[in-house]
């Protein structure tokens, strides 16, 4: 009884995959995934603000001196699926959405003491987009394709400090924001309802307006909340009676009120940076 189950799906998926020849395509669903290069901008220049200022005026000493280097984050996951509808035999109508995620793990010590700085950030767009044929036949095809999308995005971080005066902080937040994107694909028809497909595409999207919770614990006086925006500022360091200038290091965490004050410079609402562009691969299926 199984295997005359098995038999019959077996038949009715190839009929689904091989039928059709004579027909116009008319709808087709799209699969993909692969690896993207993302920008990111804010959150990379905050860790690197904390690093470098660890390196230039933290509790380090000549015999002792910190180590560890922020590890940027640029590399990450790209996955998509699409609804498209053919409007003539050289344009399609794309309605999809996707999920992109990349992250990092930077390692800080400083004598036996290890810290470190997780971040995740991660986006779900909304896409609308058009594609159109630039040339093909009825075995391998290249499409041109744009749109614009919707991101709804979210963001992690958690620090271990590696300082007694530094507290261990969690914070996350989320937001939205459109972009552009634009590529070029590639098709090659396994059966007139099969195809594997390739795409490279490129992408302007930046989120701001990002809100969420910052925790941290400082003992011992216990967890400490604050919710608000997440602000990228620059703070400003002297050193010494003399106030000997250090540097500008940039910081990106969440407060309730605006950072103001003598020592902050550049202060505005931190956005994370999704442009770049994305290598992909997967299947679409002809209907």
């Amino acid at each position: 009884m199984t295997d005359k189950v098995c038999r019959t799906v077996f038949a009715i998926l190839l009929f689904l995959l091989s039928s059709g020849f004579g027909r116009p395509e008319k709808l087709a669903l799209k699969f993909s995934g692969g690896m993207s290069y993302l920008l990111v901008g804010d959150i990379n220049r905050g860790i690197q603000g904390y690093f470098d200022y660890a390196k230039d005026i933290f509790i380090g000493l000549p015999l002792m001196p910190i180590r560890g280097d922020a590890k940027p984050i640029h590399l990450g996951f790209d996955f998509q699926g699409d609804i498209l509808i053919n409007m003539s035999p050289k344009i399609w109508i794309g309605l999809g959405t996707g999920y992109i995620r990349c992250g990092n793990t930077s390692e800080i010590s400083y004598f036996q003491i290890k810290g470190s700085h997780k971040v995740r950030i991660s986006a779900i767009p909304v896409r609308l987009g058009i594609s159109y044929l630039l040339l093909g036949n009825e075995t391998v095809r290249l499409f041109l394709n744009a749109g614009a999308g919707l991101y709804f995005a979210d963001y992690k971080y958690d620090k271990q400090p590696i300082g007694a005066g530094e507290p261990v902080l969690h914070q996350t937040a989320n937001g939205k924001g459109f972009g552009l994107h634009g590529g070029l694909g590639g098709e090659l028809k396994l059966t007139r309802r099969l195809a594997f497909i390739l795409e490279t595409q490129a992408r302007y999207a930046k989120v701001g307006g990002l809100r969420g919770t910052m925790e941290y614990r400082l003992l011992p006086f216990g967890v400490h909340v604050e919710k608000g925006p997440l602000y990228f500022w620059e703070e400003i360091v002297y050193r010494g009676h003399e106030a000997h200038f250090v540097g500008k290091y940039p910081q990106v965490y969440i407060r309730q009120e605006k950072p103001s004050g003598p020592n902050v410079a550049n202060v505005r609402e931190a956005k994370i940076d999704f442009s770049g562009f994305c290598f992909t691969g997967g299947i679409k299926l002809y209907f």
